[in-house]
């Protein structure tokens, strides 16, 4: 594995963590502080930000898997 690669894994790694962080957040210590819209709101963005964690995870297996010339450009 090349020292790009897991650099990105890593990032991946650190993007799940922070998703998992801030939804429990969201879910147990946002309530009591605001507003149900901004709870809301920040629920939206971790949900968000789980489909792009796992969507960076599949482009990094897809190249592992299917490793093309040109592809570098993906990540």
């Amino acid at each position: 594995m090349q020292q790009v690669e897991k650099a990105w894994w890593c990032i991946v790694a650190l993007s799940g963590a922070m998703m998992v962080m801030l939804g429990a957040y969201a879910a147990h210590g946002l309530e009591a502080r605001t507003t149900e819209a901004m709870v809301s709101a920040v629920e939206t963005g971790v949900r968000y930000q789980a489909w792009h964690t796992l969507a960076i995870m599949m482009v990094l297996v897809w190249r592992q898997v299917y490793p093309l010339a040109g592809q570098r450009w993906v990540l």
